[in-house]
């Protein structure tokens, strides 16, 4: 495992339990990242590990047997190789503690557990999913044609505010950005985790992305792989020179419906306009009744007062094949 995964020992709960209940606080003192490591040679002959708090970023950088084992940082958010070049060299003010070597061999034991569970996961979900793709599609077929059946479709369930990501929590958010970058890297996407930006007082989990041949597709497996680490905050994606932003739970809602009442679907994402405005782009594959257009955008009108995005002014746009309607929610 690189230094990015094995930093996520800081993150991932059971490990870094494991970590801080066998830590053993021996002093404080002012180190850098090197000289950490040489200390670590020394410890290694007692069978320890040697581990540093550092105070003014926050954190913890953690070296066994002459390497860097991980590193995660509270000032700026980041973890492994983005953490690491933050510090660079710069002498580190912090406790210094000892951790037996045994328990850091187990918590990255737990980490390679966890991730191999994951990849069954993934392929359980992937069967799970075209099951799920067949229901829906004969649901289709045998679905009311008439327009006037389009007032029976139910209201949206209400779906939770935008978490409010706390400083400790920032650590996290860098967390999920891997996650996504790991699992979107997967299905063929050069895509890289950043640290994370900020959207008023909301934090903001971001990604860089390169070549994207179809956003459409791209957007619909970003929302899965959103579920699959459950990612409940916005994610800012940088797409060359174009900034786009995804809720994966108002999204996954707008979707929903979108099915519901189109054959074709469609897509969408937010463009910022401004620090304080942003404008949400519901793109359809089809063109839609006006009975439906006014059914879909009081679904959306409700889901964004009930989200309470970051953002002071949200402006809605639907497009057909034809046509755009705007409308500020």
């Amino acid at each position: 495992m690189d230094l990015n995964t094995t930093s996520r020992i800081f993150i991932d709960v059971s490990s870094k339990l494991l970590i801080l209940s066998k830590a053993e606080r021996v002093g404080k003192g002012t180190y850098t990242v090197s000289e950490l490591v040489e200390l670590s040679k020394e410890k290694d002959k007692e069978g320890y590990c040697v581990m540093l708090r550092p105070r003014d970023v926050g954190g913890y950088v953690l070296a066994c047997g002459g390497q860097l084992i991980a590193i995660a940082l509270l000032n700026p958010p980041s973890i492994g190789k983005k953490a690491l070049e933050n510090v660079d060299e710069n002498p580190l003010f912090g406790d210094l503690y000892l951790v037996p070597k045994d328990a850091v061999k187990e918590a990255l034991r737990k980490l390679k557990a966890e991730e191999a569970v994951s990849g069954l996961g993934e392929q359980i979900g992937k069967a799970i999913q075209i099951v799920k793709d067949k229901l829906a599609s004969k649901g289709k077929e045998e679905a009311k044609k008439e327009e006037e059946m389009i007032e029976e479709i139910e209201l949206p369930e209400s779906i939770s505010e935008v978490p409010k990501l706390e400083i400790f929590d920032m650590i996290d958010a860098v967390t999920l950005a891997d996650e996504l970058a790991y699992y979107m890297s997967k299905r063929g996407y050069v895509i890289s985790s950043d640290t994370p930006d900020m959207v008023g007082n909301t934090f903001v989990v971001t990604l860089k992305a390169e070549d994207v041949p179809e956003l459409s597709q791209f957007l619909k497996d970003l929302i899965e792989e959103a579920k699959r680490v459950n990612c409940e905050n916005i994610i800012k994606v940088n797409i060359g020179s174009k900034e786009i932003f995804v809720d994966p739970i108002l999204f996954d809602k707008i979707r929903s419906i979108v099915n519901n009442l189109t054959r074709g679907g469609g897509y969408c994402y937010m463009e910022p306009h401004g620090p304080e405005e942003v404008v949400l782009k519901v793109n359809l594959n089809e063109e839609i009744s006006a009975k439906a257009l006014a059914l879909l955008r009081a679904h959306i009108r409700k889901m964004i007062e009930q989200r309470r995005l970051p953002w002071k002014k949200v402006v809605v746009v639907v497009n057909t094949p034809t046509t755009s309607y705007h409308e500020v929610a």
